[in-house]
C-alpha cells in the first residue's frame, strides 16, 4: 500500500501538467476523452466552437431588406368605381353625381377625357340585360344604315325602359340622322328631364335651336353644356360664335 502512493502523486502531476499543455487542449474530444494527440486538420470543422472559429465553412447571415416599399397612391373615384360599378340605382344615382362634380371641377382636359369616359360608360348600362343587348343591336343597326330596323330597336328600348335616358339619347340621334328634328327635339327633352347634365343631349339640343334659328336657346344651352364639361372638344369656340350671333358680343 505504501508502495502505491507515491506511484498514484506521480501520475496525478503528470496529467495535471499534460492537461495544462497547448497540444493536449487541442487534441482533447468534447467528451473528454483523449484523441489521436494530431492537432486538427486546418479545414476541419470544430463542432466544438462557433462558425466564426471556422470562417471556410461560415456562411454569412443574410441581410434582409427592411425598409419600408412606399405605399401606392390611392386610385382616383372615377378608376375606383369603375372597378367597383354600383349595384344598387341609388347608389348608381350617386356615383353618377360624383362623377359629373368632378368632371365640372376637372384640373386639365386629360383628367376631363378620362372622367368623362367613365361617365359614359355608365350612360350605357344598368337597366338589364335585354335593354343592354336591345341598345347593342340598335347600334349595329344604325352602323350598318339600317336606320328602319335601329328604331324599332330603340323604340323597344325607351318602352322597356322610359327612365333610360341613354335610350331616348340614341333614338334621338336617330331621329336627327332622319331630318326628324320634332322628334328628336322630344327625345333631347326627355333625355334632359331624366338626366339633366347629359352633356351629349346638351350639345345636340344646342345644334338643333341654332339650326332653326334659335340662337338664344342654343347659347343658353350650349353655356349649360360648358358648366358640365369644360373640356368639351371645341366648346369655347362655338361659344364665341353663339355669343356673336345671338348677344352682338365678341369680334
Amino acid at each position: 500500500m505504501k508502495t502505491r502512493i507515491p506511484v498514484l502523486k506521480a501520475l496525478l502531476v503528470a496529467s495535471s501538467t499534460l492537461a495544462a499543455s497547448p497540444a493536449f487542449a487541442q487534441d482533447a474530444a468534447p467528451n473528454g476523452e483523449l484523441g489521436t494527440g494530431q492537432p486538427p486538420a486546418q479545414n476541419e470543422r470544430r463542432p466544438d466552437l462557433p462558425d466564426a472559429a471556422n470562417p471556410d465553412q461560415a456562411t454569412p447571415p443574410s441581410k434582409k431588406n427592411t425598409a419600408k416599399k412606399p405605399e401606392a397612391p390611392p386610385l382616383p373615384y372615377h378608376k375606383k368605381v369603375l372597378l367597383d360599378p354600383p349595384k344598387s340605382p341609388k347608389a348608381r344615382a350617386d356615383a353618377m353625381a360624383n362623377l359629373y362634380a368632378l368632371l365640372a371641377t376637372a384640373d386639365d382636359e386629360k383628367s376631363g377625357q378620362e372622367i368623362s369616359g367613365v361617365i359614359e360608360r355608365f350612360w350605357l348600362f344598368g337597366h338589364g340585360d335585354t335593354v343592354a343587348v336591345l341598345m347593342q343591336r340598335g347600334s349595329q343597326a344604325m352602323a350598318q344604315k339600317k336606320e328602319e330596323l335601329a328604331l324599332k330597336f330603340f323604340d323597344a328600348v325607351v318602352e322597356l325602359a322610359p327612365d333610360y335616358a341613354e335610350g331616348w339619347h340614341q333614338r334621338a340621334v336617330l331621329n336627327y340622322s332622319q331630318n326628324n328634328f320634332a322628334r328628336a327635339m322630344g327625345d333631347l327633352r326627355r333625355v334632359l328631364a331624366l338626366d339633366p347634365n347629359h352633356y351629349k343631349a346638351l350639345e345636340g339640343l344646342s345644334r338643333m335651336l341654332e339650326e332653326t334659328g334659335q340662337k338664344a336657346g342654343a347659347l343658353a344651352a350650349h353655356r349649360q353644356l360648358m358648366a358640365v364639361n369644360p373640356f368639351w372638344p371645341g366648346a369655347n369656340e362655338r361659344l364665341r360664335e353663339l355669343e356673336r350671333e345671338a348677344e352682338g358680343q365678341g369680334i
